[in-house]
């Protein structure tokens, strides 16, 4: 086994306990869960960038194919499910030797598809169709959006922040704040349903 993908293990321990222990907070204290969550997501973030840190050294030092493609997938998950094209380009000098395998010849392709971030871009006129009416109107146009959440009636996740999470979020910056809702229902009926 290579010592390099033992390494990536063992970075993620201290997020894992993290995550075991907030698992046991909520459990102890269900009450408390939006007090807990907002503690967390700053420890969270902390850890997620010090493991960031540790895969890019190991990355680094290595020119190991494993070790480079476990390293991207773990920078993927420190990234909370993102990742940009110019974090696979940076390797992409010591990914093209092994192009032939499928796998990598895959992540170097990713690596043209994947779009940058998009915080704070302007999004273009979208005409979505208004809850109370049925009928699609330019909320973009309208607003100076702040927030879009994407949501569906069966992600218990989404409708978990629509009920407790969105309604802090907008009670907080309500003045100049917008927040849209886009069911991406195929079913009007289920997406009406909040």
């Amino acid at each position: 086994m290579n010592k390099g993908l033992l390494k990536f293990r063992d970075f993620k321990k201290p997020v894992y306990n993290l995550f075991k222990s907030v698992a046991d907070s909520l459990t102890m204290h269900p009450n408390q869960t939006l007090a807990i969550k907002q503690r967390t997501m700053k420890k969270l973030t902390k850890e997620a960038e010090t493991v960031k840190s540790k895969i890019a050294a190991t990355m680094e030092n290595s020119k190991n194919i494993s070790v480079l493609m476990a390293g991207l997938v773990y920078n993927y998950e420190a990234n909370f499910g993102r990742i940009d094209g110019s974090t696979i380009v940076q390797y992409e000098s010591r990914l093209l030797p092994f192009q032939d395998i499928l796998l990598v010849k895959n992540t170097l392709n990713l690596s043209k598809n994947v779009k940058t971030n998009r915080v704070n871009k302007i999004i273009p006129d979208v005409l979505l169709r208004a809850y109370s009416t049925g009928s699609p109107e330019n909320f973009i146009a309208k607003t100076s959006i702040k927030v879009i959440d994407f949501w569906a009636s069966w992600c218990r996740p989404c409708r978990y922040a629509n009920r407790t999470e969105l309604p802090v979020l907008y009670e907080k910056h309500k003045k100049g704040f917008s927040l849209i809702g886009v069911s991406i229902d195929t079913d009007y009926i289920n997406g009406r349903r909040l």
